[in-house]
């Protein structure tokens, strides 16, 4: 996993256009472009206990997809997937701008990218 990785995915994702009505759809919408362009990424993958990522990607990448919720709670979520072992990068997909005001580049030793999707809901 490399850092052109992640920005890959996240330009994959954030060149789409969604419809959908809640964070649900939104998750299919996201798992129909990935698998469109050849990238196998399971959904919902527990990592342990109250963990589990909305996609995990090949080489490590989490994938964490928010389209409500308190930015500290989100934040706080994401921590607790950084510290996994199998988790070697964050990308989180989100339509709040207030999910990537003040958002740290690294969380622990593991590198977050925040990718903001405009529009839907």
């Amino acid at each position: 996993m490399t850092a052109a990785d992640v920005a890959a995915l996240a330009i994959r994702i954030g060149s789409a256009r969604y419809r959908y009505r809640d964070e649900l759809q939104l998750h299919d919408g996201i798992a129909a472009v990935l698998a469109a362009g050849g990238v196998t990424a399971r959904r919902e993958v527990p990592l342990g206990d109250r963990c589990r990522i909305d996609f995990l990607v090949a080489g490590g990448i989490g994938i964490e997809v928010k389209v409500d919720g308190e930015a500290f709670a989100v934040w706080r979520q994401l921590q607790r997937y950084a510290r996994r072992p199998d988790i070697r990068a964050l990308l989180l997909v989100t339509t709040r701008a207030r999910h990537a005001a003040g958002a740290p580049a690294v969380l622990g030793d593991v590198p977050v990218t925040v990718l903001v999707l405009r529009g839907g809901l």
